[in-house]
């Protein structure tokens, strides 16, 4: 039951499926833009190795990176616009703020969902509670393959990325120019730590699918059924209160 329950979110209740689905170039232009993103950061520290011999390849990455963050923000912006007045108009959502239509449109999930579940005769806490714990499990049992190729990679890289970074700051330099060299990677470093802190809100719609979007999905149906328990809950305390009465 478990699987038809994750099908069903799968295929009809998550936001590419009935928000993204009649502006599919606008969203896969933006999805992409986000993926070139991603790989941008990922060229940067690339780059440096060669900063020694000539600063171009840092530099047209760096203006790489710019534009597309610059490109990303605005498709960020007029896909929130349009997805906003979709929720409005067709969600018949209409008590949320412009820029916060993800609100509106958990409303709209839960409603659904609790009507899928009651149809199901699965509308009650402890089946809920159940499928939670069955899901949590399953993820759990996900994440054990992609855990080791990651630490393997890194064992093998470390050393080598030792000896670039050696080749570079003991290559046949002035002092000055290693010590700008260092301060300038230093520097990258921080910018790239930023970019990710302010771009976490990526993490959801897109990092996850480079790694494990089953897991993602899944995640993302448990927080809708805890969202039906809170429901459930306080449909329980109102009864009670009306009982008091």
């Amino acid at each position: 039951m478990k699987n038809k329950v994750l099908n069903f979110y799968v295929e009809e209740l998550r936001a590419p499926v009935i928000v993204f689905k009649d502006m599919k170039v606008l969203y896969i232009t933006y999805r992409t833009l986000g993926y070139l993103l991603i790989l941008s950061i990922l060229l940067l520290p690339i780059s440096l190795f060669f900063w020694a011999y000539t600063p171009i390849p840092t530099y047209i990455v760096i203006a790489l990176l710019v534009s597309l963050l610059i490109l990303f923000c605005i498709f960020h912006r007029i896909i929130n616009e349009k997805a906003y007045d979709f929720v409005r108009k067709n969600l018949n959502v209409k008590n949320i703020k412009r820029g916060n239509w993800r609100l509106g449109f958990d409303e709209y999930q839960v409603g659904k969902m609790i009507a899928f579940l009651e149809k199901n005769k699965l509308y009650c806490r402890w089946k809920i509670e159940k499928m939670i714990e069955q899901y949590q499990k399953e993820i759990r049992k996900n994440l054990l393959s992609p855990l080791i190729t990651p630490s393997i990679l890194i064992t093998l890289l470390t050393p080598n990325l030792n000896q670039l970074y050696s080749y570079i700051y003991g290559a046949n330099v002035e002092l000055s120019w290693k010590v700008t060299t260092f301060i300038i990677i230093f520097g990258i470093t921080l910018i790239l730590i930023m970019l990710l802190n302010l771009f976490s809100w990526m993490k959801k719609e897109i990092i996850d699918d480079f790694f494990n979007p089953k897991n993602s999905r899944i995640e993302n149906l448990i927080s809708l059924l805890e969202e039906v328990l809170l429901t459930i809950q306080t449909e329980k305390n109102d009864r009670d209160l009306k009982l008091e009465i």
